[in-house]
């Protein structure tokens, strides 16, 4: 098994947070290491440079500008000329794109959205199974943590879904991009509003503004929550479309830290065959009017190197070999819309992954009799 490669491109699948104070009669706010409950909060963790390439980049070239307006935007991205390529931070990227990033025609978010139709209730249902069978109960409060929840495009889904509607539900959402997590904000706050009324006490939600990654060294360890941040550990966690930009140690290694033993997580993740070949990233214009591809940087990441890291780092496939979903583009979902035009280039690779992992319990030893130890 090999490590994984740096991958100096950057796909558009992404997330992120914003430092915008967001509030609603639920909601708590701080700009420190920032937190929606209905409410945001920041660290004051420098942003995170991406990777030695990247670093080289910043310090050969100043700032981008960024585009003027959405339209500029998504007319740059769809020239097929070869440009010259600009490497930023993948921090500076997403937040340079956060404006259009739901709206540019993604083929991975349509992907992902496309799975997580029948991947979140596997994921859902594992959760309740966690509860009856590890803890013995169903009626607990739920709590549940977006790893890079960028602008809130699942967390949005967790909010409204029909599951735990007699039990408190928590969200919180965590992302390195201050302009995603505005996004998120005002997605989520929507969302929250439009919900039942009794549904609407039991669930609040939470944004989190932080960089996990060392700013100098991605393969350091991460830096964690500020103490006043360290949440009590979550029930749950989802991770969409962010592996890719972590080292599959430290990406676990972070999972793995914010969940109750025997806690449910569901990651999805760009497919190493489109990782090795995708030169994705977005377009804007410099200082001079020229078109410049901007992009971040990528680990490329094998499938079965990323069940073997979670194994090393405490977890479990659910279902076994067979929870592992793996998923190309075919000409029927071009022709269905369902990732749309763009994906036409994608026809017959695959550019996908994803599955639920549970937390492996503690398992601690009294008398010669094991205890499972369960929070």
């Amino acid at each position: 098994m090999t490590e994984p490669s740096l991958h100096s491109t950057f796909d558009t699948s992404l997330i992120d947070t914003s430092p915008r104070l967001l509030q609603d009669e639920s909601s708590n706010v701080d700009d420190t290491t920032s937190t929606i409950t209905d409410s945001f909060s920041t660290t004051d963790t420098a942003p995170s440079d991406d990777y030695n390439a990247a670093i080289a980049s910043l310090s050969k070239n100043p700032t981008l500008p960024l585009p003027t307006n959405t339209t500029q935007f998504a007319a740059a991205s769809t020239t097929k000329a070869k440009l010259p390529v600009k490497y930023v931070s993948t921090v500076d990227a997403y937040d340079a794109w956060a404006e259009v990033y739901d709206t540019d025609g993604n083929i991975l978010q349509s992907m992902d959205d496309y799975e997580l139709l029948t991947l979140l209730p596997e994921f859902f249902a594992a959760i309740d199974e966690g509860f009856k069978k590890e803890r013995g109960c169903d009626g607990e409060d739920v709590r549940i943590v977006d790893f890079g929840c960028g602008t809130g495009r699942n967390t949005v889904k967790i909010l409204e879904t029909e599951c735990w509607e007699s039990q408190k539900l928590e969200l919180v959402g965590i992302d390195a991009s201050k302009a995603m997590l505005t996004i998120a904000g005002e997605k989520l706050k929507k969302t929250r509003t439009s919900l039942n009324g009794n549904i609407r006490q039991n669930r609040t939600f939470h944004l989190l503004h932080h960089d996990f990654l060392n700013p100098t060294n991605a393969l350091a360890s991460p830096i964690l929550l500020p103490q006043h941040h360290q949440h009590k550990p979550f029930n749950a966690a989802i991770s969409t479309l962010v592996l890719e930009h972590f080292p599959l140690r430290t990406f676990f290694a972070i999972l793995s830290s914010l969940l109750l033993p025997s806690g449910i997580a569901l990651i999805t993740n760009m497919h190493p065959e489109m990782g090795a070949q995708s030169q994705a990233g977005f377009v804007s214009t410099n200082s001079e009017g020229v078109a410049v591809k901007v992009r971040g940087a990528s680990w490329v990441h094998g499938v079965e190197e990323t069940v073997q890291a979670a194994r090393r780092e405490g977890f479990e496939v659910v279902g076994g070999s067979g929870g592992v979903r793996e998923r190309g583009v075919d000409e029927g979902m071009v022709n269905r819309g369902v990732v749309g035009e763009r994906g036409g280039k994608w026809v017959g690779k695959k550019v996908w992954y994803g599955m639920v992992l549970r937390k492996r319990a503690i398992i601690l030893h009294f008398n010669k009799k094991p205890v499972k130890l369960l929070s």
